[in-house]
């Protein structure tokens, strides 16, 4: 999996227990930390078109990691 996705789980503190709303929250988390992430230099040569298409292509993958 993706670096930068698994730098987010491991920063991201869901409030719901449903898997779905889960996944819902994570996408909402990514959208606006991603600014303060690039900004704060913690990823270098950063796509963040490319990131989203990522969280939504591998959903399966992200809930999975998300449930953990």
């Amino acid at each position: 999996m993706n670096s930068e996705i698994l730098t987010l789980i491991k920063s991201f503190e869901p409030d719901s227990k449903n898997p779905k709303e889960r996944y819902s929250e994570f996408l909402y988390y990514c959208y606006y930390n991603l600014d303060k992430m690039i900004n704060n230099y913690k990823f270098k040569d950063f796509d963040r078109e490319l990131l989203i298409k990522y969280i939504l292509v591998h959903k399966k993958e992200i809930t999975i990691q998300l449930s953990k």
